[in-house]
């Protein structure tokens, strides 16, 4: 059975939160923060996939919380969707600036919500293969080219005593 994908769920409104976990909850693997301070070490701890980014929370809002989890190394390929209620295009494209990968506006279908995070749960886990991949396949080029390293010295070194061998031999004859 493949493990359900991860979902950090970042709004400081207690009302929220329980609308996105009755709308995630039997699907995917949760966890909460109420600020941006806190979703940075919970993100850290929990390792989520996904991470749905309430924009207005007191102290860190919703935009330097995505900067900054988007300069942490481990969590730079988590797929981050800002929700919010801040519906103007320049707020949008503040978010995508930041790093979102999306911006939900509230209100919100919950079936389409559902939608684009299952979609981003799989385009997730496809990069995950993609990166397990690349990194085998460089760890395979590393062990293939030593030995290889090797055989090329010992032809190289061969070579060399053959090319000198006929030189050496011509003026002892």
């Amino acid at each position: 059975m493949q493990p359900q994908s991860k979902i950090l769920i970042v709004d400081d409104y207690p009302a929220n939160v329980e609308i996105l976990k009755k709308i995630f909850g039997s699907h995917y693997e949760l966890a909460t923060a109420a600020s941006g301070d806190e979703a940075l070490v919970e993100a850290r701890d929990f390792r989520p996939d996904i991470i749905l980014l309430d924009v207005m929370m007191p102290g860190m809002d919703g935009y330097e919380t995505c900067r900054q989890l988007r300069a942490t190394p481990d969590l730079a390929h988590t797929k981050i969707l800002m929700v919010s209620a801040k519906a103007r295009l320049e707020e949008r494209l503040q978010g995508y600036d930041a790093g979102a990968d999306d911006y939900i506006i509230k209100p919100f279908d919950p079936h389409e919500l559902r939608a684009k995070v299952n979609v981003y749960a799989q385009l997730k886990s496809l990069q995950e293969v993609d990166r397990l991949k690349s990194n085998i396949l460089s760890l395979l080029n590393h062990e293939l080219r030593t030995p290889l390293n090797k055989c090329t010295r010992a032809i190289t070194t061969s070579e060399a005593k053959t090319r000198f061998e006929p030189a050496q031999t011509a003026g002892i004859a």
